[in-house]
């Protein structure tokens, strides 16, 4: 019987001594703290039940959101950052200071580190970047024509006057400009590096473009994208971001090893309108979205924009009435930054590196202004400005 409980608290003492081991091998999870910085955002979802996916099953964070019962595109996650990103920001609205009409002709852009937007009656007004206060001397230089459009081409300031192409020259002065414009209209410029630039389409849930025109060899090439808004190349590879927001809003990005393996435009010296809709090439818009590289394929999010900031790869994200910066691995959104704390929306939105943390997104609002510029947000080392043409606008303008 003494042999009998001597055996049974030796096999106890075992046992004990084997949990004991098996719990310090096992890390604690430590609960989510959310940082200060995001901690708004944070409160807004809750308030908004998101963090359910019913009411029965609730979510532990720092997971918002998980899609794993897609039926079109790939399943994906939604978290809390625990490390935010520490942007500086502000907002402001600067009005046209040559007439009354609020919005400017052509989409901005980075000129001489200026902010340059062109406003009627074709007129330029210049904003240092790191002040955003106007240039008059630069503006004097450059309000010698009156203009129609603008863009930046191979880092020159080029536009559209009397029917004619002008570039500002390095003395300062207007002079034609002899290469080819390649845009189909007055568009904005979507990407350029030493072989192509680039341009986007977009035909809203009836389908979009991006192109990419060889600037040696002036042939055009595209792909289905639906509607591109950036682009972004690393390791010789493009990446492009495209985003809808008909049916709950969808988000795709996918990789271009080689732009001259797409879909070639009919050889002649500019497409034409037609040329929108061949029929060959909504045929193969399905086949050619599955050769190109897709890292993503989201619904029920939207990204408006994409750039690189400290050689992160960072996502303008608009997700249940709310806009924020996000990193994607993984097909997990990490919430590093809550913007302004409310939801901003553009239909068609082009965001353009100009250089190491400096990019500009400018964005539109079809029911405001149409295709034109309403706001544009720069992005300049730390620092994020938000600026409203003519007035101050809401949430969802």
């Amino acid at each position: 019987m003494r042999l009998l409980q001597l055996s049974t608290i030796i096999a106890l003492c075992l046992l004990l001594i084997d949990a004991q081991s098996v719990h310090a091998q096992v890390k604690v999870a430590t609960p989510y703290s959310v940082p200060s910085e995001l901690a708004p955002l944070l409160k807004f979802f809750q308030e908004r039940r998101v963090l359910y996916q019913n009411e029965d099953k609730p979510l532990v964070l720092p997971l918002l959101f998980a899609e794993d019962n897609t039926r079109v595109g790939m399943n994906f996650k939604i978290v809390m950052g625990d490390k935010p990103l520490g942007l500086l920001k502000r907002e402001m609205v600067l009005k046209n200071p040559f007439a009354a009409s609020s919005f400017p002709l052509s989409y901005s852009i980075i000129y001489q580190a200026h902010l340059v937007t062109l406003f009627e009656p074709g007129n330029f007004a210049c904003y240092n970047i790191k002040t955003l206060a106007r240039n008059q001397l630069l503006e004097k230089q450059l309000n010698k024509r009156k203009f129609q459009y603008h863009w930046l081409l191979g880092n020159q300031l080029v536009g559209l006057s009397g029917g004619q192409y002008w570039v500002q020259s390095s003395v300062g002065t207007w002079v034609p400009y002899t290469k080819p414009v390649p845009f189909l209209s007055k568009q904005p410029k979507l990407f350029e590096d030493e072989h192509y630039l680039s341009f986007p389409t977009c035909n809203g849930e009836f389908g979009g473009e991006v192109y990419f025109y060889n600037k040696q060899t002036g042939q055009y090439y595209l792909t289905g994208a639906t509607c591109p808004n950036s682009i972004i190349k690393r390791n010789g590879q493009y990446q492009v971001l495209a985003s809808l927001g008909h049916g709950g809003g969808s988000s795709r990005l996918q990789i271009i090893n080689a732009p001259a393996k797409l879909t070639r435009m009919p050889p002649r010296a500019k497409p034409s309108p037609a040329d929108l809709v061949l029929p060959e090439h909504r045929q193969k818009e399905v086949a050619l979205r599955v050769e190109n590289q897709t890292l993503f394929y989201y619904y029920g999010i939207q990204m408006f924009g994409s750039f690189l900031h400290k050689d992160q790869q960072l996502f303008v994200v608009r997700w249940t009435d709310r806009t924020f910066l996000a990193t994607v691995k993984n097909h997990t959104i990490t919430i590093v930054d809550p913007l302004f704390n409310r939801s901003l929306y553009t239909h068609q939105p082009v965001t353009t590196s100009y250089g190491p943390n400096l990019s500009l997104m400018n964005m539109d609002f079809y029911g405001l202004a149409r295709e034109k510029e309403v706001s544009c947000m720069l992005l300049a080392g730390n620092q994020i400005v938000r600026i409203d043409w003519g007035k101050k606008r809401d949430a969802n303008f």
